[in-house]
């Protein structure tokens, strides 16, 4: 027979909890509901170690420490006191008296429980060495639940559910045992504390699927409210809080999900490839099955721009043989149908001349195939696609002190492509926020000893974070809780449980406004490029980028030709015009992944990735005759064209700094107005 052990606690589905997992460790376990039973049990064997609740019904615990000690009995105690009560004053002449500030999660107790009887079974004075807890982790994780053998788990939010349904019974034997307290003593310490927990399986069971447990504690969480609590609770309230802690106890333990909290099906690339060779076609349509891609086909221009119009494309691949048009035409005109101005485009062709890769990067195409193609050509075509038009993830931010909802909320987000990082102490949050600079962040409103609001105020009262999109997380849904958010600065809330669908629309509407905002303080009014700010830090990344990948990247400077008497004589407005003509120019002639920014006044600046001082010549010349080529009208109706000058300065050779580039590149545009200008060197 192994250690005997005492558990003296007045909750009875507590007690069970924690004696059923010390059984399970081998232990010899006697449970008693209060002091006089708990006597008995001494006088009929003695234990080794007895846990003892403070507020037993007949008695306060040291009383019975006392009254066995007075029989002569040698045991060890564990005494577990309330949140708010003084633990000096059970110090003095008890040095065999182990304090623990409760409530405690019984995953925590019995591992106490175990490491105190294993040390009194080896002679070692462990509770006279171990001083009383300053403070006490309300919800200590509690183990994982043995795996199941041969069983594989169906997902992330699965695994988090069934953690959390092996959790359950502790978690709602510790509601009991502070819903007990709160009505024995009605101070708003014991209230405050079991509001807490029962807020916290509220929102956490029903965001997980546990409906019944999380409409159980709803209710417990409403009466218990201490703004509604006030001097207490009538007997008839008292009936429904035990009705409603009956009803959880008898709840199912198996989630209830709906289909729509299933992962969405994985991503398919869709392109769109024009070609006049039906077999070549029908080829594309069998490589396009075989690597999960769906491709659409035209063999036309006219059928090519149909198939894009209402489509949303990854990229389109079109041959330079397509027949009675122009290949480079076709690429700029579906470039100009709604949704698709920055559509990926590639060009294929049997003919790979130095001349056709140039025509094609001066079409906006940023890949060029050669006939015939592989299936591995195009899976790579299409994943470059993908990559280029898929922005960078949305950064998530989690404060919640509940480690399950967390992690059932981090599971979902993830599903959706966003990176989340979940921090349960609000102490913590200056330091995570530094490290993670996220784009949202989550904040539960109620925490033990730090609230959300007083979170969210504090956050509101730094620089660094008053622009920050906070969301509170609350199972409040009075008019004066959502009034509270606001007034504290948040900028929305969501309802415990929370909605997959809801929390994803409200997640988006906040990133879609972050993005205009950056959108407008990244781009230049006039013509639409990148601000020079914003050029800076991508052309920083796209030569990180190339220095990894030993890539070359030419970075161009554009100076419009007498500019100032274009102003003088015309006027300004015809000035501006013709820097947002150039600017809708730029955009609208290069690929994806080149970069164009204004860089002051009249001066741009661009970055061709992955091309040699050669071919970025050839194709800023094509761009010159197109824009020489535009007629502007002055402020009085009269006509007028205009040219610019351009020098180019070359990753890694000219330099690997962005200063040292445009120092080269600003030498060669100076080169090319002493040359005559309309021209570009370097």
């Amino acid at each position: 027979m192994g250690i005997r052990i005492l558990l003296v606690d007045g909750c009875t589905a507590y007690r069970k909890v924690v004696a059923g997992a010390l059984v399970e460790l081998g232990y010899s376990v006697a449970e008693a509901s209060d002091a006089a039973s708990g006597l008995a049990a001494v006088h009929a064997e003695p234990p080794r170690l007895a846990l003892v609740d403070d507020r037993l019904p007949d008695a306060r615990g040291l009383e019975f420490i006392d009254r066995v000690r007075a029989l002569g009995v040698h045991t060890q105690f564990c005494l577990v006191i309330g949140p708010e009560e003084e633990a000096a004053s059970c110090n003095e002449d008890h040095f065999d008296l182990r304090i623990l500030r409760g409530p405690v999660h019984p995953s925590k107790l019995v591992r106490e429980i175990h490491s105190l009887a294993g040390a009194s079974d080896t002679g070692t004075p462990a509770l006279a060495a171990r001083p009383a807890p300053s403070h006490v982790s309300y919800l200590s994780e509690p183990p994982p639940p043995p795996a199941r053998p041969g069983r594989s788990s169906d997902s992330p939010l699965e695994d988090v559910r069934r953690s959390y349904a092996a959790k359950l019974p502790a978690e709602i034997a510790i509601l009991g045992k502070a819903v007990a307290r709160a009505r024995d003593l009605g101070d708003p310490a014991s209230v405050t504390e079991a509001h807490r927990l029962a807020h916290a399986i509220h929102g956490t069971a029903g965001t997980l699927g546990f409906g019944e447990i999380s409409e159980g504690a709803r209710e417990i969480e409403n009466l218990l409210h201490p703004g509604r609590f006030g001097d207490g609770l009538d007997h008839e309230k008292w009936a429904r809080i035990e009705r409603a802690l009956a009803r959880i106890e008898s709840a199912p333990r198996q989630p209830r999900t709906r289909t729509s909290v299933a992962p969405p099906a994985p991503n398919v690339g869709t392109v769109l490839v024009a070609d006049r060779d039906p077999a070549a076609l029908v080829a594309f349509k069998a490589m396009g099955h075989r690597g999960s891609i769906k491709v659409l086909t035209a063999r036309s221009e006219a059928e090519a721009l149909a198939r894009a119009h209402d489509t949303r494309l990854d990229g389109a691949i079109i041959d330079t043989d397509i027949g009675g048009a122009d290949v480079f035409e076709i690429c700029r005109s579906l470039r100009s149908l709604p949704g698709h101005s920055s559509l990926p485009l590639a060009v294929m062709s049997t003919d790979s001349s130095v001349s056709n890769r140039v025509a094609a990067a001066y079409a906006g195409a940023s890949v060029f195939l050669q006939k015939p193609i592989s299936d591995a050509e195009l899976a790579e075509t299409v994943r470059h696609f993908i990559a280029s038009t898929t922005t960078e993830k949305t950064r998530i931010l989690l404060l919640d002190d509940d480690e399950d909802f967390s992690a059932f909320l981090a599971g979902m987000l993830t599903q959706e492509r966003m990176e989340v990082t979940t921090v349960p102490d609000p102490s913590r949050i200056l330091d995570v926020l530094a490290e993670t600079r996220p784009d949202i962040l989550l904040l539960d409103v109620v925490m033990p000893f730090v609230s959300g609001l007083d979170v969210c105020r504090m956050l509101r009262s730094t620089s660094a974070h008053r622009e920050l999109p906070i969301l509170f997380l609350t199972a409040e849904t009075s008019v004066e809780s959502r009034v509270a958010c606001f007034e504290a600065g948040g900028d929305d809330y969501i309802e415990k449980p929370v909605v997959r669908e809801e929390l994803l629309a409200r997640i988006e509407v906040r990133m879609d406004r972050q993005r205009l905002f950056r959108q407008r303080a990244d781009r230049d009014a006039l013509t639409g490029l990148f601000s020079r700010r914003a050029f800076v830090e991508s052309l920083n990344a796209r030569l990180s980028d190339a220095g990894r990948r030993e890539r070359p990247v030419a970075v161009c400077l554009i100076d419009i030709d007498h500019f100032k008497s274009i102003n003088d004589s015309f006027g300004h407005l015809a000035g501006d015009r013709v820097l947002a003509a150039l600017g809708r120019l730029f955009s609208s002639r290069f690929r994806a992944n080149d970069v164009r920014g204004r860089w002051g006044g009249e001066e741009f600046v661009m970055a061709l990735d992955g091309e040699e001082p050669d071919t970025a010549r050839m194709i800023l010349n094509q761009v010159l005759a197109e824009f020489r080529r535009m007629v502007f009208e002055g402020d009085h109706g009269e006509s007028f064209t205009v040219s610019f000058s351009g020098g180019v300065a070359s990753f890694p050779r000219d330099g690997k700094s962005i200063d040292g580039l445009l120092r080269v590149a600003d030498t060669h545009l100076y080169e090319a107005k002493n040359l005559g200008r309309s021209r570009i060197e370097g």
